[in-house]
């Protein structure tokens, strides 16, 4: 192999170690939104919810703010 073929395999993997933590990155802040949604709808509420009804609203918070952080990740003014 030559110098070029080297670099381009270094380079290749350090873009999926940077991947990987960006994903790791990301699931972590969408297990931290599940968890803050969820202890929200436990205490906000007058009213008792069940617990599937708290993860089911949890999850679909964490869901909404995934496809968002995916689709719009930052918006410019």
């Amino acid at each position: 192999m030559n110098r070029l073929e080297n670099l381009f395999k270094i380079k290749e993997s350090k873009e999926s170690e940077t991947s990987q933590q960006e994903m790791y990155k990301r699931m972590f802040k969408y297990i931290i939104q599940w968890i803050i949604i969820a202890l929200a709808a436990n205490y906000v509420p007058s009213k008792q919810l069940k617990t599937s009804e708290i993860i089911i609203i949890a999850t679909i918070g964490a869901i909404t703010f995934a496809i968002l952080d995916m689709y719009i990740p930052a918006i410019t003014c």
